[in-house]
């Protein structure tokens, strides 16, 4: 018969969960860039090419997420069944989180801020993940579902075929050249968890050079990146057109060898530091909701405002630490009220009912 095992992890490694935290950081000060409704008339290329320099950091926050997700779930002494409970378990979490931001900002927006949606937009808070309100988290939800099988399979593959799994996913990421960009978010998510899972599979650390190297490495294709925008602005090439060149390719690279750096660290414990790690999802779904996204920045941070400081990178920088700190405080009392409504006990049996179906 089928136990049900709960599964804990009392000991993460707040190394890890730092990058975590950091990640997230970069996929919402990359939004800042993106809708920040700029006034971009009459503005030099250097101008442009600086409103839009946290961008690209999106695309390697999220590659960052999934290298993370693929390190800790390559495991080849776990069976079958014990890594569908752990997937059924994260996505239930993830599930039960997005249904109550989805619905509470839902109705925020309607009843308080007296917003008119269309029945898509109130269909998407319903239905978050089934039509793709985040795009960040359907890919993960259906990453979590599919994990169990992905690891099973990479367990018995050798390094040659792992590796070229790798590129052939990585070569799909030059279609967000052609604005594909339902390929290249699936082959973004996919290659950075198969990334994960062969850096841990394999001991990867790049020991040949030292972590000072590797960290300047890290910044020179992250001004790379900032020279591709410089140059597609340059040539003509329109304000936000120019981010498809820097959302998909580099991005992967540079997330990877920013987690071989964290890997590099010595391991440490901190309550603070993991309590955060916990808030963050929320920070995404809270800053990117569709019906809060364009009144949080063009209404209430409103960056257009101090486009033209020459304190600019400071001040978003400032914006977005406030911003994630209230979100992060904001998930604490929605944990809180998990706790209280027991969320996390009717997940477990819900967990444990559908793993009996499954192995009965």
């Amino acid at each position: 018969m089928l136990r049900m095992v709960l599964i804990v992890d009392n000991k993460r490694n707040s190394s890890i969960e730092l990058l975590r935290i950091f990640a997230i950081f970069m996929i919402v000060i990359s939004h800042l860039s993106l809708y920040g409704n700029w006034n971009v008339n009459n503005l030099s290329v250097i101008k442009k090419t600086e409103l839009l320099m946290f961008e690209p950091l999106g695309s390697i926050g999220a590659a960052i997420f999934f290298i993370i997700t693929g390190y800790f779930s390559y495991s080849n002494h776990q069976i079958i069944s014990l890594k569908i409970q752990k997937s059924l378990q994260k996505v239930l979490t993830i599930w039960t989180e997005v249904i109550f931001y989805s619905l509470i900002i839902c109705f925020i927006a309607i009843f308080l801020l007296q917003i008119k949606p269309n029945l898509l937009l109130i269909a998407k808070a319903i239905f978050p993940i089934c039509l793709n309100e985040y795009w960040f988290v359907t890919a993960y939800v259906l990453l979590m579902i599919l994990e169990p099988f992905i690891v099973e399979t990479l367990i018995t593959i050798d390094k040659r075929i792992f590796l070229y799994l790798i590129i052939i996913l990585y070569l799909c990421l030059f279609l967000g050249l052609a604005n594909n960009d339902m390929i290249s978010r699936f082959s973004i998510t996919i290659a950075s968890f198969l990334i994960g899972a062969y850096i841990r599979k394999y001991s990867i650390k790049i020991d040949i050079l030292k972590t000072k190297f590797l960290f300047l490495f890290v910044c020179v294709l992250y001004l790379f990146e900032l020279l591709i925008l410089y140059v597609m602005n340059y040539i003509g090439i329109s304000f936000l057109n120019s981010l498809y060149f820097t959302n998909f390719v580099l991005p992967v690279f540079i997330a990877s060898f920013i987690f071989i750096l964290s890997i590099r660290q010595k391991e440490f414990n901190k309550a603070s530091i993991n309590s955060i790690s916990k808030c963050v999802f929320a920070v995404y779904l809270i800053t990117e909701h569709p019906m809060l996204r364009n009144i949080l920045w063009n209404d209430v941070v409103n960056p257009r405002r101090f486009q033209n400081s020459l304190w600019f990178p400071i001040f978003s920088l400032i914006i977005t630490i406030s911003i994630f700190l209230v979100c992060c405080a904001i998930d604490m009392v929605r944990q809180s009220m998990f706790k209280l409504f027991k969320i996390n006990k009717v997940r477990e049996i819900i967990v444990a009912r559908v793993l009996k179906l499954i192995f009965k």
